[in-house]
């Protein structure tokens, strides 16, 4: 027999997280090549993910992608996989998804509700902590300073990435408007 938890089966909470995971890929591998890095959605998509699911699940659904990218399945910006990729110079960013979604779920829950202010905190915490992991992984790889890597991966990057959480924010407190207002997982 399937055990249910909360009313949700864990079939259901595996889809959910699975089709969150589908999610956090197709918007990876949208790429806008406007600086050394490409913009994505992957971004956005890893927000939501923490913003929707509960930290268990959302570390599993960003620990999934990371191994679909592992393997070798094309899921990484411009259509890229395998652990090249992940072990490249920009591989700390991908490899801060997990904590940043562990962030978002851990900040809302703290909260005790999702609302503008529990999501803005934790997704701006989650931006913070992708863009430190990721840019002393950058200078690391690539043997510049830290400053320098940051007016590289960072300052560019910036306005993008609040307006991608803007846009998390305004799609999970209209999700909260729907029947499906329960937490997904």
């Amino acid at each position: 027999m399937i055990k249910e938890e909360n009313g949700k089966t864990r079939v259901y909470k595996l889809a959910v997280c699975a089709l969150m995971c589908a999610m956090i890929c197709v918007l990876s591998v949208l790429a806008f090549p406007v600086f050394a890095i490409p913009i994505t959605f992957s971004v956005f998509a890893v927000l939501l993910v923490g913003a929707l699911l509960t930290p268990k699940y959302a570390l599993f659904c960003t620990l999934g992608y990371i191994l679909l990218g592992a393997v070798g399945l094309p899921v990484f910006s411009g259509f890229n996989g395998g652990l090249g990729v992940l072990f490249g110079p920009t591989g700390g960013y991908i490899m801060a998804y997990p904590f940043m979604a562990l962030a978002v779920s851990i900040t809302v829950k703290l909260f005790k509700k999702r609302s503008v202010l529990s999501l803005t905190v934790g997704m701006l915490a989650a931006l913070v902590f992708c863009y430190l992991f990721g840019t002393v992984w950058f200078s690391h790889f690539k043997e510049m300073s830290f400053v320098n890597s940051l007016l590289v991966c960072v300052v560019p990057y910036v306005v993008f990435d609040l307006i991608k959480l803007a846009l998390a924010v305004l799609a999970v407190m209209r999700t909260m408007k729907t029947p499906i207002k329960d937490k997904l997982i």
